[in-house]
């Protein structure tokens, strides 16, 4: 199976969930899709649409998604943990938690806005852009180089074992002196892990 029928829910009722895990062949999930859960694990999804009506969409482990649409409704819960072909968020995302660790995305864009971004173990991520909000962003062995003093986390920042927060320890000596440099920095952090 290449596609599953568009608007395969026809009228206003939502399921509770919809499973093509390991479906190897289902490239493309419909339009139109209401459902609360949508289990992809392992499949082959290549597009998903930006109609797409669901609290959480799991792909983990989804080998051929390469990047994900600017939804038209609000996803509380994306994990896309270890999508060995991630590599594109597009300008001004939303979503409540975001998974992308372990994949090769190289860049979070500008004006996106995520209430939890686990970003860890992502080997290519090296910037993020401008007017980011994010309430949590943890990047702990990216390869951030560099991080906008515009970005607004109102609950953590953890830099842990990035080429960023070891430059600062470089420049400025102590994990105490790096901690008052962030937070002169960074008014718009409330806590850093460092």
């Amino acid at each position: 199976m290449i596609k599953l029928k568009d608007l395969l829910l026809e009228n206003d009722d939502i399921f509770s969930s919809l499973s093509v895990v390991g479906c190897s062949k289902l490239h493309q999930l419909p339009r139109g899709l209401k459902v609360k859960i949508i289990e992809a694990a392992s499949s082959g999804i290549r597009v998903i649409p930006d109609d797409l009506e669901c609290d959480r969409l799991n792909l983990d482990s989804a080998a051929y998604i390469t990047e994900l649409p600017l939804f038209k409704n609000y996803i509380e819960t994306i994990n896309l943990l270890s999508a060995v072909r991630f590599r594109i968020l597009p300008v001004k995302f939303t979503c409540g938690t975001l998974n992308i660790c372990g994949t090769p995305v190289e860049h979070i864009p500008a004006d996106v806005k995520i209430k939890y971004l686990k970003a860890s173990h992502c080997p290519r991520l090296v910037s993020i852009g401008n007017n980011c909000e994010i309430d949590n962003l943890i990047l702990i062995t990216s390869q951030v180089e560099s991080i906008p003093t515009d970005i607004k986390c109102s609950n953590y920042l953890n830099i842990k074992h990035t080429p960023f927060v070891n430059k600062l320890l470089k420049e400025h000596g102590t994990r105490d002196k790096v901690m008052e440099e962030l937070k002169r920095s960074y008014p718009y952090v409330n806590e850093f892990g460092i």
